[in-house]
């Protein structure tokens, strides 16, 4: 009889296929709980982009346009419409900067800019919209200022600047204010004055008075102009304090002059009769041809304090004839009398930049928020509709539709 040993070859083959089985199960048992931790990881994920959709469509108005990158940084009425500069935090330098146009605040057009070589944008709200013979301009987001004669389609424009210092730069980059008097306009800058020009191509510095005891360079800010005289507000250190220093000129000596004040001031603005500035506290007044200073502290309520408003963080003079401000919501007709407007909960109704037209004020702020107002104390927040449409209709046109289907 012959004798097999079945604990050899045999018995070491149905090892093998034990073993085999073995990492099989283990391979499934793994493969399984991989399967089923991905399917919950993908459960939660689901589950929380369909809730925020939800939540962002029934509580936020619903989704918004491809926008969210978009930073709005000033707005101003020229020309017979509301223009805005804004940052696309999602398009390289100079494409970052954008404009939109609109009428009535309603929808809004996206302005062409042609870009000359070598253009880089500041990315601050540190620059000043204005209309001046025939050409609307943005000075201070560009190394040239860009100018439009429709406000729609811009284009960079060549200066030519004559300085003591001979720095380009103190033109080009930061331009808080501008205004328009006669057949002149004049810029003011972060840190180097003012500028005047008579065609906008060439300019030349201001000669302002140094105020006694200044020892550092002074920070410019907003401008305005009326009765003969313009205004530009500025800020020095004293004793380790920001101060305000309110220059003057006047327009039939040609000569300038200076107030120091206690306190800082911003968005010097004229109305029919006055200028009107704002501090941190409340609002100064100069009248008619006095340069007497008139000011006043606003109260604070309980939501003042918490939301950190004291004054007006921009001014603006139209609706109805009266100063308008946010981010702090005021109202008044003097500059002496201020009525805060208060949000009900339901509406955001912050802002950090504001203009008018006689009939309508908008507010604007980061993240494309917009706000609109049609008498100076109740706002409402504006969905913000863009398109690209043709080529728009004339100065005239729109001057039209302002005088003849204004809306109420």
């Amino acid at each position: 009889m012959k004798l097999i040993n079945d604990g050899g070859d045999n018995e070491n083959k149905k090892k093998d296929k034990s073993s085999i089985f073995v990492v099989i199960a283990n391979v499934i048992g793994v493969s399984s709980m991989a399967f089923v931790i991905s399917a919950v990881v993908f459960a939660v994920l689901l589950f929380g982009v369909i809730s925020f959709a939800f939540w962002h469509l029934k509580y936020q108005g619903g989704i918004k346009p491809p926008y969210n990158a978009i930073d709005f940084k000033q707005v101003a009425y020229i020309d017979n419409q509301f223009v805005i500069y804004g940052i696309d935090y999602d398009k390289p330098k100079p494409y970052s900067l954008v404009i939109f146009n609109s009428t009535y605040g309603e929808s809004w057009d996206k302005s062409e800019i042609n870009f000359t070589p070598n253009q880089a944008v500041n990315i601050s709200y540190q620059a000043s919209f204005n209309y001046f013979k025939g050409q609307c301009y943005l000075f201070g987001q560009t190394l040239s200022p860009l100018v439009a004669s429709d406000c729609r389609h811009w284009h960079n424009q060549a200066i030519e600047i004559e300085s003591a210092t001979n720095v380009f730069n103190e033109l080009a980059w930061g331009v808080p204010g501008s205004v328009v008097v006669k057949d002149m306009i004049y810029i003011s800058t972060n840190s180097n004055g003012v500028y005047s020009s008579k065609d906008g191509i060439k300019w030349q510095n201001e000669s302002l008075p140094n105020p006694d005891g200044n020892e550092y360079p002074l920070e410019f800010g907003s401008i305005a102009a009326g009765n003969n005289k313009i205004i530009v507000e500025a800020r020095m250190h004293r004793n380790k304090k920001l101060i305000g220093v309110i220059y003057t000129k006047d327009l039939k000596t040609n000569s300038w002059s200076y107030q120091v004040y206690p306190e800082t001031v911003h968005n010097i603005t004229r109305g029919k009769d006055r200028f009107v500035g704002a501090t941190n506290s409340g609002a100064i007044t100069i009248e008619g041809n006095k340069n007497d200073i008139e000011s006043v502290t606003l109260t604070t309520s309980e939501y003042d304090i918490k939301h950190g408003f004291g004054g007006a963080k921009s001014l603006a003079f139209g609706v109805h004839g009266s100063f308008v401000g946010v981010n702090r919501m005021l109202t008044s007709q003097d500059g002496l009398d201020w009525m805060s407007t208060y949000p009900d909960g339901s509406q955001d109704i912050w802002a950090l930049s504001v203009a008018c037209s006689e009939f309508q004020c908008i507010g604007i702020g980061d993240n494309y928020h917009l706000i609109t107002t049609n008498d100076g104390i109740s706002w409402k927040l504006q969905e913000f509709e863009h398109k690209n449409p043709p080529r728009q209709l004339g100065w005239y046109h729109r001057l039209l539709n302002r005088l003849f289907f204004t809306k109420n």
